[in-house]
């Protein structure tokens, strides 16, 4: 029973290590001029950004969710329109409802006033 018992450790060990091990990679490069890129790609998520000479940045990262999901974001940012991102995670803004023209008589009466700009009595609201 030990000998066995040996035997799955040793297989568990072996394909945790290779499952974890010479897949993943990864690079970086930059030069004086501010540009850049990076990344890494591993087994369960991967991520890479880079930068140009004109100050734009774009990037992605995904990766595997709890429930198996692969989630995916990709973003860019520069210094006039700022950051922006689209992915699979993320909420959506809802589309705004058009509810046509909203006149005053759907609030209510409008505010009585007076030209000669003195308060109007209005009757009491018990």
């Amino acid at each position: 029973m030990k000998p066995l018992i040996l035997i799955a450790a040793i297989l568990v060990t072996t394909s945790s290590a290779t499952l974890h091990g010479a897949i993943s990679t990864q690079y970086h490069t930059q030069d004086h001029h501010g540009q850049y890129s990076y990344g890494y790609h591993g087994p369960l998520s991967s991520a890479s950004e880079s930068k140009s000479h004109d100050g734009v940045t774009k990037g992605s990262y995904s990766y595997v969710d709890g429930y198996g999901h692969v989630q995916s974001v990709h973003y860019t940012a520069d210094p006039h329109t700022g950051f922006h991102a689209v992915g699979t995670n993320l909420p959506q803004a809802p589309h705004p409802v058009n509810h046509g023209h909203l006149g005053l008589g759907h609030y209510g009466n409008p505010v009585p006033t007076n030209p000669h700009g003195v308060p109007v009595d209005t009757p009491e609201v018990a």
